[in-house]
């Protein structure tokens, strides 16, 4: 069978149908012979090997073409076909820093035709002229060759949505999830739908399921993600209870979801979307604001942004942030603007006020009655959309030992993990714990103000806000106010010490340093630049 004139008879467009007729011929055994090469792999002082394809999965025992194909169904049916598993972030940078040849990424200019059958044609000319340029051979493993569909846990809970990660190169925009790694797909990302491909996302490059480890041990894979100790061979955001997408079921079992369900799906619509981005929360915006839901927001998307946040009253910067949407799903809770079930699920937000639930493994039993503060601390960790769920489990020792420390809630940009219930007592800043609310935020405290604010801050902060609002201030009476280091030094040594109710003016939000220098300790998060000001407006506006 002939690779180009296969894809060339098929639908244009990425139906089902075109899908299945891909799998259906690779299944048949019309691709070229599978080589495969072995990655060395270490971590938390073990060591494996595993293998993985050369190259990616190609379609024609002619002129085979390279092809992008559906997280779900597809490409987890062919990792079941082939007995194998597809990569996790850090399985996918390995690949890249093990390979033979480190490609360029093959990109084309953004547009509404990204999906189509003859852009997956073009792309893979791209990287047969890259991997001739580079003189690698059939059975050589070269990296990267599009962008990885993945495993990870972000997907439990969220059967509706594709993981994404990859695209390695230098220079490329985003921190990937291996120290010094720069990828132009962060995440792993949840942010397509999952029947979602285009021309570069959805090639197939495989990892066989069997693993040696520390030189001897014979372990299926999935056994490896989840060991509490030797995950970290393939993994870096903790154990991993099942290496599929969740919507799949296994070979022989009923057609149900294999994981069980964390929290409610991943909502798309969560991104700041500013003039430049693709994707189909463009799209959905553009349905919003009136113009072509064609996904790319151009010059014309820009204009009728500015129109819409005018004529509401918001700033009218053309950029669809935090405030924007919460103006849009009130709008669209109450029946207006749109015809919502043609958006569906994709507007639905982060629900900060039924948050997931992992308990971490040190706190203080409690029946409190009464709180003072909402102490706001950054995490020290990366700013990641995986970033409050695995803080969350080192709170609850699910990688090693728990520290001796824990948090009320854990925020990133796209989720709230609640570790400590707000009636028990939480150790994250020491004398403050006993009246005080922790709340640990994606970040550094060494980051500007800029940085705070940033696409991935400002979401996150939001959230925080919406959570404040919504949850601990009404609960406990809390001011929306800053309290300085004078005002807990004087809420201890006046009022508490002496047995008596702290006043409101004493009462309300802090910082982990405000703490330090007000009642001792040696932390200064979240910064001298953390911006309170801007969030205390948020949880206000949020309120």
């Amino acid at each position: 069978m002939n690779g180009r004139e296969f894809l060339g008879n098929l639908d244009e467009k990425p139906t089902a149908e075109r899908d299945e007729r891909i799998y259906e011929a690779l299944v048949a055994g019309h691709h070229p012979p599978l080589r495969w090469t072995t990655l060395k792999l270490e971590g938390a002082g073990h060591s494996a090997t595993v293998e993985c394809l050369a190259q990616p999965l190609q379609v024609g025992d002619e002129e085979p073409v390279f092809v992008s194909v559906r997280h779900v169904p597809t490409a987890q049916k062919l990792a079941d076909h082939f007995d194998s598993v597809l990569p996790t972030a850090k399985l996918s940078d390995e690949a890249y820093l093990q390979s033979d040849h480190q490609l360029p990424a093959c990109l084309q200019t953004p547009d509404s035709r990204m999906a189509y059958t003859s852009r997956m044609i073009d792309h893979s000319d791209c990287i047969r002229a890259a991997l001739s340029a580079s003189s690698a051979g059939v059975g050589e493993l070269a990296a990267p060759i599009g962008k990885d569909w993945t495993n990870t846990n972000r997907l439990i809970g969220r059967a509706d949505r594709s993981a994404e990660y990859g695209l390695q190169c230098p220079g490329a925009g985003h921190q990937g999830v291996t120290p010094g790694m720069r990828v132009w797909q962060p995440g792993p990302s949840l942010a397509h739908i999952d029947g979602f491909t285009d021309y570069m996302t959805g090639k197939v490059r495989l990892y066989k399921r069997k693993m040696v480890v520390d030189g001897s041990r014979e372990m299926d894979i999935e056994e490896v993600a989840r060991d509490a100790k030797l995950h970290r061979l393939v993994s870096t955001e903790g154990t991993i209870a099942a290496l599929r997408h969740p919507a799949v079921p296994r070979p022989g079992e009923p057609d149900e979801p294999t994981v069980d369900t964390l929290r409610p799906a991943m909502p798309l619509f969560i991104r700041t979307l500013r003039h430049g981005m693709v994707g189909d929360d463009v799209a959905a915006w553009q349905r919003i604001c009136g113009v072509t839901d064609d996904g790319v927001f151009g010059k014309r998307t820009k204009a009728k942004t500015q129109a819409w946040q005018a004529s509401r009253g918001i700033v009218s910067d053309g950029i669809v942030g935090p405030r924007t949407r919460a103006v849009a799903f009130k709008e669209l809770a109450a029946g207006h603007a749109v015809d919502t079930p043609a958006l569906n699920t994709v507007l639905a937000e982060p629900d900060p006020l039924n948050p997931a639930w992992v308990q971490a493994a040190n706190f203080t039993w409690a029946s409190r009655t009464v709180v003072h503060w909402i102490v706001l601390h950054s995490m020290e960790w990366a700013e990641k959309p995986s970033t409050a769920e695995a803080c969350a489990n080192m709170f609850a020792g699910r990688w090693d030992d728990a520290p001796r420390s824990s948090a009320h809630y854990c925020i990133d940009n796209d989720s709230v993990v609640q570790c400590v219930k707000e009636e028990h007592v939480a150790w994250h800043a020491k004398l403050a714990n006993r009246f005080g609310v922790g709340y640990e935020h994606g970040g550094f405290a060494r980051q500007s103000r800029a940085e705070w604010l940033d696409e991935y801050s400002e979401s996150m902060l939001w959230l925080s806000a919406r959570l404040a609002s919504g949850v601990t201030v009404p609960r406990w009476g809390l001011p929306v106010q800053f309290v300085d280091r004078d005002g807990l030094r004087s809420a201890y040594s006046d009022y508490i010490h002496k047995g008596m109710p702290v006043p409101n003016e004493l009462r309300g939000f802090t910082t982990h340093y405000e703490v330090t220098k007000g009642l001792g300790g040696t932390h200064v998060d979240p910064g001298k630049h953390f911006p309170l000001d801007r969030y205390l407006d948020m949880v206000r506006e949020a309120a």
